[in-house]
């Protein structure tokens, strides 16, 4: 996405200037121009989320250089995701108690753990501590663009995106026995969707799991869904914000409040009745 936005757009509109020649206005009325007028195809402006990545390009560039430019702010418009029905969860937990192999476990580590799937394809069974009960994300999976094959992109195994990813979570119990069998079936170094030390392309782990849903009538939900169902959850039962935070691997609490943390139509109802 980055190399995206630095060839299409940055090198197209400011590549030529010198970045010592980098000034406040030069900067600002660039970041101004991509949002009325941005887009490549069509007349409109590129979306607040671009822009503000192109921001971020930028302040590392300066950063880098060690130049002091204020640049304009911009607000990241949040996507809030949905929260499975409950009798959807119950659905698809009642499913995965008929089925064995290790696409379950991965379902299971997002729905009781919140894990990414990029966080999901890189766990090992050397990250399960089933002593102390804990799972720890060491790696991530992801597709990257590639300049040095005939393919666009390639898989690298790279440390997860901050160090509040990199993170240490307690086994939840309704999902410890299943680790402990497997765990205990297969080698260390082996990836847990796998069985092998080879791991598994996010896309492929994506297209099963959305077999499942459609074979359950449930395709309405995306895999961040699960994720998203974990946290809503999480507040339900109390959890405070910045326990979540952790949980999630978020760098800021912030993020998880304007993501995750809103009142369900449930807590909605049960408060005006008190009323």
């Amino acid at each position: 996405r980055y190399y995206y936005l630095i060839e299409n757009h940055i090198k197209k509109n400011i590549g030529n200037i010198k970045i010592k020649d980098l000034n406040d206005k030069l900067i600002n009325n660039y970041l101004e121009k991509e949002l009325k007028t941005g887009l490549l195809n069509k007349p409109g402006g590129l979306s607040k989320n671009s822009v503000y990545d192109i921001r971020i390009i930028l302040k590392q560039v300066l950063k880098i250089n060690s130049i002091d430019i204020e640049l304009m702010k911009i607000s990241k418009e949040v996507g809030k995701g949905k929260d499975l029905y409950k009798e959807d969860k119950r659905k698809l937990l009642n499913y995965l108690n008929t089925i064995n192999g290790n696409i379950k476990i991965g379902i299971l580590l997002s729905l009781l753990l919140g894990l990414r799937e990029s966080e999901i394809c890189g766990l090992k069974y050397s990250d399960i501590d089933l002593n102390n009960k804990i799972v720890n994300i060491n790696r991530i999976i992801v597709r990257v663009k590639s300049f040095n094959t005939k393919k666009k992109t390639k898989l690298i195994i790279t440390n997860p995106k901050t160090e509040y990813s990199k993170r240490t979570l307690p086994i939840p119990d309704k999902l410890y026995s299943v680790l402990r069998k497997k765990t205990e079936e297969n080698n260390l170094s082996s990836y847990i969707l796998t069985n092998t030390e080879n791991f598994m392309d996010p896309r492929t782990f994506y297209g099963r799991y959305k077999r499942i849903l459609n074979k359950l009538d449930l395709n309405k939900y995306t895999f961040h869904d699960l994720r998203h169902t974990f946290a809503s959850n999480c507040v339900e039962i109390g959890i405070d914000p910045k326990t979540l935070m952790e949980l999630l691997g978020h760098s800021n609490v912030s993020t998880t409040l304007n993501i995750y943390v809103h009142s369900s139509l449930d807590n909605k109802r049960n408060y005006i009745n008190k009323l």
